[in-house]
């Protein structure tokens, strides 16, 4: 298992919250994290990181 964080950013584009998660790969890790930022209207924005690899960083659409 790797382990996953997920930044919250607020509207200034830092970083507010976080959440630690495991998941066997990339893919799945995604599908998670756009599952937990989904279920988060407070945020904006959200940043995917394993390690020092940025994988995403996605903006909420209206």
């Amino acid at each position: 298992m790797l382990t996953y964080r997920l930044y919250y950013l607020d509207a200034s584009e830092h970083i507010v919250s976080h959440v630690v998660f495991e998941c066997e790969n990339d893919e799945d890790a995604l599908i998670d994290a756009r599952k937990l930022f989904a279920a988060n209207e407070k945020y904006p924005t959200f940043e995917l990181w394993q390690e020092k690899r940025r994988l995403l960083r996605e903006k909420r659409t209206s």
